[in-house]
């Protein structure tokens, strides 16, 4: 059995799935770091991550 299968989904795989490094380097340096932290977190607190419309945001939700 993986022992990882749990473990928390490193953000950078969201460029795998059709968000720009741009926008994941938006997300971690807004202290964002697992795909989990951004899934959890409400869209209004998320439209405080400078440079991210709400266009992007429900992409990257939609990803998560």
């Amino acid at each position: 059995m993986d022992e990882d299968f749990n473990a928390p989904l490193n953000i950078k795989l969201l460029e795998e799935h059709g968000i720009s490094s741009t926008d994941v380097k938006k997300l971690i340096d807004a202290g964002f770091h697992t795909i989990e932290s951004v899934s959890y977190t409400s869209k209004k607190n998320l439209l405080n991550v400078k440079g991210l419309s709400e266009n992007k945001l429900d992409k990257i939700l939609e990803v998560c």
